[in-house]
């Protein structure tokens, strides 16, 4: 716990630092050596590290620690969370820092419909459907973005949010 605080504050505070990743790898082997891989802060431990690489600039790493937070909640039963959801959609935007639209767009798309599938009458979030809408835009898809940009302004000027309806 102390070394995942740690690595959040060095996350919070900009790429300047670079404490976080040993921290997080130092206690995810502290983890892994005591066997407890299949719960909850197991996965916290992965996803802080992931931020912590993507932060320093390390997205490939960042995407495979991710991938392997998704492979820990599918295999443990926690494959249809909404943990699972954040940590994809979190992969899916290291992957726009790459420039790799089209594989975020689908991941994007991927974490819109599970959380539309986990509450059909809600509003959708507002990050996962910029991000979405940004992918799609990136990529040409210009009708697919323009309906999540007025999806995004839609809800939040329902919600008289401004910041988010002069997003979308």
């Amino acid at each position: 716990t102390c070394l995942q605080s740690l690595a959040d504050l060095e996350n919070e505070a900009g790429p300047k630092h670079d404490r976080g990743v040993p921290a997080m790898s130092r206690a995810l082997f502290i983890r892994d050596s005591l066997g407890e891989t299949r719960d909850m802060t197991y996965v916290g431990l992965f996803s802080t590290l992931a931020d912590a690489l993507d932060q320093q600039g390390n997205h490939r790493d960042a995407l495979a620690t991710y991938d392997s937070a998704m492979a820990v909640l599918d295999r443990t039963g926690r494959g249809e969370t909404m943990t699972r959801v954040i940590v994809q959609h979190d992969h899916a935007v290291t992957l726009l820092d790459l420039g790799e639209t089209a594989a975020a767009e689908k991941s994007l798309h991927d974490v819109l419909w599970r959380i539309a599938r986990s509450d059909p009458s809600g509003p959708l979030p507002q990050q996962p459907l910029i991000h979405y809408a940004h992918a799609a835009l990136f990529d040409w898809h210009v009708d697919s973005a323009a309906r999540y940009f007025s999806l995004i302004a839609n809800q939040a000027a329902q919600e008289k949010n401004d910041y988010w309806e002069g997003r979308g």
